[in-house]
């Protein structure tokens, strides 16, 4: 999450990715959450992009900024 400072006080920016046909958000301290295609959250967050967010998790922090599509 990118965070900037503002006249009053900062700003954060999610860090969103994509990544096997899933667009989410990562929070170090909320983990993912699934969003659609126009960045809005997902109403539904099933056990198939759990196990898809597990995988990205796995990834090296290079191979991760290369499925970076925001932040």
């Amino acid at each position: 999450m990118g965070c900037h400072s503002i006249k009053n006080g900062i700003i954060c920016l999610p860090n969103i990715y994509e990544y096997e046909g899933f667009t989410f958000e990562w929070h170090y301290w909320c983990g993912p959450m699934k969003l659609k295609k126009d960045f809005e959250p997902a109403k539904r967050q099933g056990k198939k992009f759990y196990a898809v967010a597990h995988k990205w998790f796995k990834l090296s922090k290079k191979e991760k900024e290369k499925t970076k599509v925001y932040g």
